[in-house]
């Protein structure tokens, strides 16, 4: 009876899936979306009947693989004027140094507020750059992600701090017994 019931049961179509006996991980996990399924062919192709056939390049590939973000303009004159206005930051903050040393005979509150001022133009001629657009917008992501950091209590911190150094007392007085141990051994067998 089992056996003409098993064949009477046509044949399921397995399904071959990329998280067997795993838990979902993607956030669209039974939204409606389909699972990802292993890479297969169908029966009896063969991988050698396709060959890997590598298409000419073109120029919009060519020029797609210069650039690295295809999204974003790139012109040329304005790269020209960012060298530009790093290059007159950098003269700027140049010429202070060398005026604070020339004129060493002046006030030195007067030299380190020009030196200062001088630090400050160029530091607000570099951000007008691209390269000093993204440097303010990593600094301000690094600040928002430091804001999310949970830092420990000072309760934490010294409880953390007392157990870290009695830690090292007790490595240090076993590592001096195992000296002396070490040390009474040597004299022993060399007398």
């Amino acid at each position: 009876m089992e056996a003409a019931r098993r064949d009477s049961t046509p044949p399921t179509l397995l399904q071959a899936s990329s998280s067997i006996g795993r838990a979902a991980v993607s956030k669209t996990a039974g939204w409606g979306f389909d699972s990802l399924l292993a890479c297969h062919l169908p029966d009896g192709v063969s991988r050698l009947a396709r060959p890997f056939r590598r298409r000419e390049p073109t120029p919009e590939r060519v020029k797609s693989r210069i650039r690295m973000n295809s999204t974003k303009p790139e012109p040329q004159a304005q790269h020209r004027a960012d060298t530009l206005k790093l290059l007159a930051a950098g003269a700027l903050v140049l010429s202070a140094l060398v005026a604070f040393y020339v004129f060493a005979n002046h006030s030195l509150l007067v030299r380190v507020i020009v030196l200062l001022a001088a630090a400050g133009a160029a530091v607000a001629i570099a951000l007008k750059t691209e390269w000093g657009a993204e440097t303010l917008e990593f600094i301000q992501g690094a600040r928002a992600e430091l804001r999310k950091v949970v830092w420990p209590t000072r309760a934490e911190t010294t409880q953390t701090t007392l157990i870290v150094i009695a830690m090292v007392v007790i490595m240090g007085l076993l590592l001096w017994l195992l000296d002396i141990l070490l040390f009474w051994l040597v004299r022993l067998v060399t007398g």
